[in-house]
């Protein structure tokens, strides 16, 4: 969630030099994912916030180092019924989120996540700048 949040606020901020500001949101208010999490369970708080807010013309990063973890695959699904676009970052085999995703970009298989995460931060911060410089 952490990097979910840090390429958010990068986008609605901004990074390197001052521009327009890019509409970017993190599913990560306590309050819905406690209150998702008690209700539906914690496989649903992602899917939730996208079936609420997500809009054609929307984009998720679904960031998952196993791509099998059952709160993002359920987010993609949502974001697929809802007409979004699906970038994933995902690692070992791409799971079961490679083949939801428009866009998969895979870290070498690691023994460890910590790899995959931080291969996924330089994607991400490659996302960032690649946005930057075509806008």
């Amino acid at each position: 969630m952490s990097d979910a949040m840090h390429f958010a606020e990068e986008l609605s901020s901004f990074v390197m030099e001052r521009r327009k500001a890019i509409p970017a949101i993190t599913v990560s208010d306590p309050s819905h994912v406690a209150y998702t999490a008690n209700d539906l369970g914690l496989e649903h708080i992602f899917s939730r916030f996208i079936e609420a807010l997500g809009a054609p013309g929307d984009m998720l990063l679904a960031i998952n180092t196993s791509g099998n973890s059952p709160n993002v695959i359920n987010a993609a699904l949502s974001a697929k019924d809802k007409g979004l676009k699906v970038i994933a970052l995902t690692g070992k085999n791409g799971g079961i989120l490679a083949s939801l995703s428009d866009v998969e970009v895979r870290a070498p298989e690691s023994k460890f996540s910590d790899r995959t995460q931080e291969i996924h931060i330089k994607v991400i911060h490659s996302l960032i700048h690649y946005i930057q410089v075509n806008l």
